[in-house]
């Protein structure tokens, strides 16, 4: 996904257009971008560090300078298979398509967070 090709929102944007209203408060967002960034960060830190070993990171000193909520091309469908039915996401910038038919390996590891970012291409 090219973060850098996104546009400011404008309400045009969903004229005539079914589409669902971000539900997460303001406040709960913040908190979820500075989580996220900090085990970012922390994940990275010792390939960014040659050499040094990470024993401990504290996200005390972490400052979050500014995020946004984006509107971002999603279709959600869903794809009858294997007598149930499975959420299918096809990203609208990309054309990358995930859906819950995944390995069964595969079924545990990151949940609705780690499907949405193999959407997202992340």
């Amino acid at each position: 996904m090219k973060l850098s090709a996104l546009k400011p929102y404008d309400p045009r944007y969903l004229a005539s257009w079914l589409a669902e209203v971000y539900d997460v408060p303001m406040a709960d967002a913040s908190l979820d971008a500075r989580s996220q960034a900090f085990k970012d960060v922390k994940r990275r830190m010792p390939h960014l560090l040659n050499g040094v070993t990470l024993v401990r990171a504290s996200s005390a000193g972490l400052m979050v300078e500014s995020f946004k909520l984006v509107l971002l091309p999603v279709w959600m469908t869903e794809l009858p298979f294997g007598g149930r039915e499975h959420l299918v996401l096809i990203n609208g910038q990309s054309g990358i398509v995930a859906s819950d038919l995944l390995e069964k390996e595969e079924e545990e590891q990151d949940g609705l967070f780690g499907f949405l970012a193999d959407l997202l291409g992340e």
